[in-house]
This record gives structure tokens, sequence and C-alpha cells, in this order.
């Protein structure tokens, strides 16, 4: 019986070796925004993103505020009436 235990985990971790080896890196993870940078406090990293979120809403926002009229658009020619 522990013969049959041990050749099942020999099994196993040879079935995970390769999937082990595919697996990608915590770098491209970050890359991917899959993981959050690991040098940053779990405690933080919520705080960090929804900073974030704000930062970006933000500077929509003030963009589209900048944004021409349609108005505006029509007297440059850009659209037509």
């Amino acid at each position: 019986m522990e013969e049959e235990r041990r050749q099942s985990v020999k099994q196993m971790a040879e079935n995970l070796k390769p999937k082990l080896e595919r697996r990608p890196s915590v770098k491209e993870l970050e890359e991917q925004n899959i993981l959050v940078d690991h040098k940053i406090a779990p405690s933080l990293q919520t705080a960090m993103k929804s900073l974030m979120k704000a930062q970006v809403s933000d500077s929509l926002q003030k963009e589209l505020e900048t944004r021409p009229t349609r108005e505006d658009l029509v007297k440059r020619n850009i659209l037509k009436e």
C-alpha cells in the first residue's frame, strides 16, 4: 500500500512538471495585470488600485470637459450640420 502511494505521488509529480515549466513568471503576470506588484504590501494593494482608478477617472473627466462641442466642430468645418 505504501508503495502504491509512492508511485501515485511520483506520477503526480511527473504530470505536474511540464505544467509548472509552462507557468508564466511573476513578471509576466504583473505585465498582464493579473498580479499586482509584489513589492507592495497586500494591505495597501486595494487602496492603491482604488487610487489608480480614481486618477484615471479624474483624467478622463478633465479631457471630456475640454472636448469641443458639436457647434464648435461645425464652425471649424470638422463636422457637417
